[in-house]
């Protein structure tokens, strides 16, 4: 029972949480089919350690259902009805935490059962509590479309008419701010998807692109003050992602910036990590000294406002963090480097946290040139931790060379070509960079190893005029370098 469904739900749960599930099913207004309480009980006090060894199926049967003979199918009905119980309660869990989603349901039952005086008593709360916003979270353009739609609906019961016309105005309104923000999605993912070798232009998104005219609407709305600081933020941000100007990417980050310093922002967490993200592409796209140098210092800022994840529960992405490891690098950044790993290295989720911790740990000795720490710290990640593995192998790859481990060098240099052509997990651009370091690498390690006899300067002008080339820096340093041999 270990690897079913019903255990692997429960485990998400607190103890508090479960707790309140064992309320929730001996509920006589929510009870279930089956009395499941007392398999719930067995399952509960063996969700953890050592006791998961006793949610074998046939001891859960045993120890449940005392004497009787084992009936599968007996025990599958209560895991299936157990199942269904945990998940109702996560749904009224959802529903009751989220006090504005329940106050929209409230509402409607209220005018479902034509009392549109109480249905409206609780849209003027609901008003109070909707914060305006453009996160997920917030969800606040939804609910407050929904909310005009229930406005819409009491003044149509009372015959205010006046009322009703203006309410349709709010609700079209928003749904313009809606299509605003479902656009800068469409446009701040188009290229991500392209690096992938993949193409998200349908039809509808193609109509959109060619017939919105993203600059009269700018101009018309850039003014607007009821949705501020939305609206300006919006502003630079298309223009920004329509023409990718370092004008609009200084306005934008400016603008976002005042708005942080104050004493009470505007932006939640999740619309901070959003606009931060935003910035950080756009820098990143630039593949310039100065940019990246601007790219560190956003990144900063946004750990300084704890926006490093959409949300306090949420872990921070492996990608935040490889891509501040590697700025820091870049940018010879070791002692900042040094602190971030001991600060937020616990804020990755704790699957991949040992192994992006060993990974940074050996970019750190790689650079301060211990490379045999490096290298331990690179044979103590799991050999099957997917997700940085060009990292690793290219940071192998350097370590070898440093080391003067040419045949394990020549060894991998195979195993990296075979992995590139197996893979369907980077665009063929993205292979390309990756191609022709190892192309390079391998030439330049031949003329250190005496099995060829090339001019190394020639090489390193080879590699400068490359461009779809990654640790290009770090080549040229090692061409100059040869000719001390």
């Amino acid at each position: 029972m270990n690897d079913s469904r019903l255990i692997k739900l429960l485990r998400t749960f607190t103890e508090e949480e479960l707790n309140s599930l064992v309320k929730f099913i001996e509920s006589p207004f929510l009870k279930p089919a089956r009395d499941i309480s007392g398999f719930f009980k067995y399952i509960k006090e063996n969700l953890s350690g050592d006791k998961s060894l006793n949610l074998e199926k046939r001891l859960v049967f045993k120890n449940v259902f005392h004497g009787e003979k084992y009936n599968e199918r007996k025990l599958i009905n209560h895991m299936f009805d157990l199942t269904k119980t945990a998940e109702d309660f996560l749904s009224y869990s959802t529903l009751k935490e989220n006090e504005t989603e329940f106050q929209i349901n409230l509402s409607k039952s209220y005018l479902n059962r034509h009392l549109p005086k109480d249905s409206m008593r609780v849209i003027k709360a609901l008003e109070k509590n909707l914060v305006p916003g453009f996160s997920v979270k917030k969800d606040y353009i939804s609910k407050f479309r929904r909310m005009t739609q229930l406005k819409n609906a009491y003044y149509t019961e009372v015959n205010d008419y006046d009322s009703m016309i203006e309410i349709k105005s709010d609700y079209f309104s928003a749904s313009v701010i809606q299509f605003v923000v479902d656009y800068l999605e469409i446009l701040s993912n188009k290229e991500p998807v392209k690096s992938t070798g993949r193409d998200m232009n349908n039809q509808f998104i193609k109509a959109v692109n060619e017939c919105f005219d993203v600059d009269k609407f700018l101009e018309t709305v850039k003014n607007e003050n009821s949705q501020k600081p939305y609206i300006s933020i919006f502003y630079y941000l298309l223009k920004l992602l329509n023409e990718p100007e370092d004008t609009h990417y200084y306005k934008l980050r400016d603008l976002f910036y005042n708005n942080l310093s104050k004493k009470k922002s505007p932006f939640d967490r999740e619309e901070k990590y959003t606009i931060f993200n935003y910035l950080i592409n756009y820098c990143t796209q630039q593949h310039t000294m100065p940019f990246m140098k601007e790219a560190f210092n956003v990144y900063k800022t946004m750990l300084e406002h704890n926006a490093y994840s959409e949300s306090e529960s949420d872990y921070m992405l492996v990608n935040t963090y490889r891509n501040i490891v590697k700025i820091c690098i870049s940018l010879k950044e070791t002692n900042w480097l040094e602190k971030f790993i001991k600060k937020y290295a616990d804020k990755l989720n704790p699957e991949h946290r040992k192994e992006m911790e060993n990974l940074s740990k050996a970019h750190l000795f790689f650079f301060r040139k211990e490379y045999e720490k490096a290298l331990e710290k690179l044979n103590e990640i799991d050999l099957n931790f997917d997700l940085s593995k060009t990292d690793i192998k290219t940071l192998q790859l350097k370590l070898y060379y440093e080391l003067n481990h040419v045949e394990s060098a020549f060894h991998l240099v195979v195993a990296y070509r075979t992995f590139l052509s197996r893979t369907n997990d980077m665009s063929k651009d993205y292979k390309r960079k990756f191609k022709n370091f190892i192309q390079y690498y391998l030439i330049l390690l031949k003329i250190k190893s005496g099995t060829l006899n090339e001019d190394p300067s020639i090489v390193k002008f080879q590699i400068e005029k490359e461009i779809n080339i990654v640790n290009k820096q770090w080549l040229m340093e090692k061409a100059g370098e040869i000719k001390k041999y």
